[in-house]
């Protein structure tokens, strides 16, 4: 039926379209003034809209004349694949009834369907791919038994409470059939023909609305992944309201001219300007973009001057280099996710995801067998020799995940196993026990210096202490990549998320951080250093050793204690900030966080205490660790203090060489700090070795003093201490000169 004929018998449908465009662009105004009507989101063609990561269609975008006699309208759903629709009667048995045709053309055998699959879901606004497909009911046509039927769509595997087909009584298609033609170029024409009503009998089945938007989901199986209902080749969605076309057609306008969107839900995140959109008068739907040629604009003007206003108009070479470079930006967004294509090129796998330059995991699922249990088989590659490792993570950490490792020509292991992750060090990671060592067809191959980790693996394992792999949800995996086939530190790693099922990974991404950070963090990490590796191990030793320099130890002490003070706000300003200005800023999430934290303040409130250090007291001194002056308490909190805060300060700086190699791919220079710190304390105590030599001198020379003294001048031991004590001196204390004379 042509649009001129459907005006004749469908007149009736334009007051009433009119009427229901009119409401809805009240709703619109009213309910989101702020809004864009019509808005098409970045990143989309014209022809498409987004809601959250589910790409769907919009029919009023794309339909046309249908080019078969049997039907009214057509839309192309994706390259070599179309749909055929006739509008529903007015009344009578028609009007419950609608009838439709898919078109799947392959240029091969091997890229034929085995089956077609057409689904209409009640969820209009879907916020993820599950979302839209599970609860939904389907028409599927396979191939291999030209069998046609209704099915259920409980989640995306078959089974009970999966994809399973409808009872018979519920089987209600009319003159619904599959066929298959091989054309003399080897192609391969796929149909799908049904008739289903919109409204059965049986509630719980989803009603195809005539004057509303209904959301269909469409489906092809491939040959090459079996020949009855398997993983889909491809798949999408798009949103038909029949009423809606019917007036469309009628006032003439093609596919892409008209966008119409119902849903009254701002939209403003996605960046669009006002001024994109027109609202029309004189009763018009709402014009988005236009595409057509200025001879078309020129034609219409001159019979609905008011449709659309000449300062809006577009030519159709700027609506197409618009949508190229809206194609573009979205290709970007996806590089940036790393991924640079799904589909695989291995032809043993269906779809890859090239992690990074010179690694790529590819995949298939196996869900659909009812002689082994739901699996995955997967293919780590990498162009170099080293050990690989694949896991399986809660939140994209590495411990407590578990994981799959290949270790070339290990000694012990023969094959890839499953190892648990109870630490960064080798040490914490284990095999599991042979009982959970569940791998199939698992090996480890170098072959012209291309490293290759392939498996199969159980999506659910027997031991419920295993992480489960979701088939139609995102998973957080983890790689590494060895630096030689050695087992032992990696030369680099991250994590992704993943959807299995649908190839979609809006949000996976190597969890090294950012290159752009990389100098940010170097400087966080040489001015810490200065701070914890030099000035306060000065301020320290020169208060241990104050003997040595008694008249400026004190200038020397508090100068490095505030040197490091500043230092540390520096590191810690520099932390701060680099982390806020990440992608996901996840702040004082690691002990690393906490303990720099805990540095900041502490060593401020010990140079703080400082300056508040109480006057020496003209008292009896103390020689036991019990402080019984103010002076006392405050020098014990000092020293405990300071030696508490150089230890946390020697773990800090470890841990943090320890997170930059492990994020920037480095190897860790821990050894060279350690070594530091064996020098630094190799060198402590010498120097305190030498000055206990120098002091049990001086005690033997203050011993053979009083000996004289007691023998000419008759004075004991006791009256030698009173003396030295009157003249401020402790020959027993640290705090005296190694060289100090009686007189």
């Amino acid at each position: 039926m042509t649009p001129i004929e459907s005006i004749s018998i469908r007149g009736s449908n334009r007051s009433k379209m009119i009427s229901k465009l009119v409401a809805i662009g009240s709703l619109l105004l009213v309910s989101a003034p702020t809004t864009v009507m019509g808005r098409i989101p970045s990143g989309t063609s014209s022809t498409s809209h987004r809601r959250a990561d589910v790409i769907i269609k919009q029919a009023s975008d794309e339909y046309k004349a249908s080019s078969e006699s049997l039907y009214d309208h057509m839309m192309t759903l994706e390259e070599g694949l179309v749909f055929h629709w006739n509008d529903p009667g007015e009344d009578g048995v028609g009007a419950n009834v609608f009838s439709g045709r898919i078109v799947h053309v392959s240029e091969t055998a091997e890229k034929a369907a085995s089956y077609l699959a057409l689904g209409v879901s009640n969820v209009e606004f879907p916020t993820s791919e599950s979302e839209l497909m599970i609860g939904s009911d389907a028409i599927i046509g396979v191939v291999s038994t030209s069998d046609v039927a209704k099915y259920y769509l409980g989640s995306r595997m078959p089974g009970e409470n999966g994809i399973r087909k409808m009872e018979d009584e519920k089987q209600t298609l009319i003159d619904s059939k599959i066929q298959t033609h091989v054309g003399d170029d080897g192609s391969v024409t796929t149909i799908l023909s049904f008739e289903k009503n919109l409204k059965e009998d049986d509630s719980k089945e989803i009603v195809i609305k005539k004057d509303a938007r209904n959301t269909f989901l469409f489906a092809v199986g491939l040959q090459s992944n079996g020949d009855g209902l398997s993983y889909h080749g491809s798949r999408g969605a798009f949103q038909l309201d029949f009423d809606e076309i019917v007036y469309l057609a009628e006032k003439g306008q093609i596919g892409s001219d008209i966008v119409i969107f119902k849903d009254p839900e701002p939209v403003a995140e996605e960046g669009q300007i006002g001024s994109d959109t027109v609202i029309i008068e004189d009763e018009q739907p709402v014009a988005v973009t236009n595409t057509r040629s200025e001879a078309e604009i020129d034609t219409e003007a001159n019979t609905e001057t008011d449709a659309i206003p000449e300062t809006e108009t577009d030519s159709e070479t700027d609506t197409e280099s618009n949508s190229e470079t809206d194609t573009e930006s979205n290709n970007k967004e996806y590089d940036s996710a790393a991924l640079d294509a799904c589909a695989s090129d291995d032809p043993d796998y269906l779809h890859m995801v090239k992690i990074n330059s010179k690694t790529k995991f590819h995949w298939n699922l196996d869900v659909w067998s009812n002689d082994t249990p739901p699996a995955v088989n997967g293919k780590l590659v990498f162009e170099g020799q080293a050990w690989l490792g694949f896991g399986f993570s809660f939140d994209g950490s590495m411990i407590g995940s578990e994981a799959i490792i290949g270790i070339p020509d290990h000694e012990d292991f023969d094959r890839p196993l499953k190892f648990k992750l109870g630490a960064k060090n080798v040490g914490e990671i284990t095999p599991l026990p042979d009982a959970q060592q569940t791998l199939l067809n698992a090996e480890i191959t170098q072959k012209n210096r291309i490293t290759t980790l392939t498996f199969k693996k159980l999506l659910s394992e027997d031991n419920t202490d295993e992480l489960e792999i979701s088939a139609d949800g995102m998973n957080n995996f983890i790689y590494a990549v060895g630096t030689s086939n050695t087992f032992g530190y990696h030369q680099f790693r991250g994590s992704f998320k993943l959807d299995l099922s649908s190839c979609n990974s809006p949000i996976a991404s190597s969890r090294h951080l950012p290159h752009k950070s990389k100098a940010a963090w170097v400087a966080h990490g040489v001015v810490a250093t200065l701070a914890w590796a030099v000035a306060i191990p000065a301020a320290v030793t020169t208060a241990w050793f104050r003997t040595i320099v008694p008249q400026t130890w004190i200038y020397i002490h508090v100068f490095c204690n505030v040197a490091g003070f500043f230092l540390t706000l520096i590191a810690f300003i520099i932390a701060v900030t680099t982390m806020s200005l990440s992608n996901e800023p996840a702040h004082f999430s690691d002990p690393h966080h906490i303990v720099g934290l805990v540095l900041m303040l502490f060593v401020t409130f010990q140079v703080m205490n400082g300056f508040f250090r109480p006057p020496v007291e003209q008292k009896k001194i103390d020689y036991g660790w019990i402080p019984h002056t103010a002076r006392g308490a405050w020098h014990l909190l000092h020293r405990v203090m300071g030696v508490v805060l150089l230890l946390l300060a020697f773990w800090q700086i470890q841990n943090g060489l320890l997170l930059f190699a492990d994020h920037f791919g480095y190897r860790p220079m821990t050894n060279f700090f350690f070594a530091y710190i064996i020098v630094l304390a190799i060198a402590c105590a010498g120097l305190k070795v030498w000055l206990i030599a120098e002091q049990d001198r001086a005690h033997l020379q203050a011993a053979s003093i009083n000996s004289s003294i007691n023998i000419d001048k008759g004075i004991g031991p006791q009256a030698v201490h009173k003396v030295a004590f009157t003249n401020g001196i402790d020959p027993d204390s640290e705090l005296a000169p190694v060289q100090f004379d009686l007189q």
